[in-house]
């Protein structure tokens, strides 16, 4: 999937790549509110960490972003670089508005019992397109270009309204030897994570 960079700075190719499509017994008009907005991004974020504990989770500037009418979320990258939207001034240039969450969150790696632990500092951005059902997910680990997440994940009608189809698109940058591991590992945690949504209707 090619995704449009609004950076100036070049950013390595997307190396770790998962799909995976879950149904839920809600209409799409709940799910969106639940899994593709900022409602509930501390709580998606935990149950779609890594192995490691959340320990800090904290939500930043929230605005609207303008982006091109022809131009779908699948094709953003690099969303918390997208110009704010001016009331108004973006409709005519024949751009939508979007609304855009900037957060952040911390994982705490231990060693040695406990002896020795590190914090790792996340940086994401949600930007949300109601009408078309998707949500576009980017993180990177601060002061890394090298480690990032980009999801894509798009909500569909099914079944007269009364189900949902929710299929999350993932690529990763991850340098290094051990990309390969991680590509096992996050396929299987990608599906597990995902699974975990239905309890969040419970």
């Amino acid at each position: 999937m090619a995704m449009a960079s609004t950076s100036t700075v070049p950013q390595a190719e997307p190396n770790i790549f998962s799909k995976h499509t879950i149904v839920l017994d809600h209409p799409v008009s709940k799910v969106f509110t639940v899994l593709g907005t900022a409602k509930n991004q501390e709580k998606i974020t935990r149950a779609c960490s890594s192995s490691l504990p959340v320990t800090a989770f904290k939500l930043l500037n929230k605005d609207v972003v303008a982006v091109p009418r022809n131009t779908p979320l699948s094709e953003i990258h690099d969303a918390r670089d997208l110009p704010a939207a001016q009331e108004f001034e973006s409709e005519s240039k024949g751009a939508r508005q979007l609304p855009r969450q900037s957060f952040a969150f911390t994982e705490t790696q231990h060693l040695l019992c406990r002896a020795m632990s590190w914090n790792v500092r996340i940086e994401a951005t949600l930007v949300w397109d109601e009408e078309e059902m998707t949500t576009l997910y980017e993180s990177r680990v601060t002061g890394r270009d090298d480690l990032r997440t980009w999801k894509l994940r798009e909500m569909e009608e099914i079944e007269g309204g009364t189900k949902t189809k929710v299929t999350e698109t993932l690529e990763g940058v991850y340098p290094g030897w051990r990309r390969k591991l991680v590509q096992k590992k996050t396929r299987q945690a990608h599906v597990d994570q995902m699974e975990l949504f239905r309890t969040f209707f419970d």
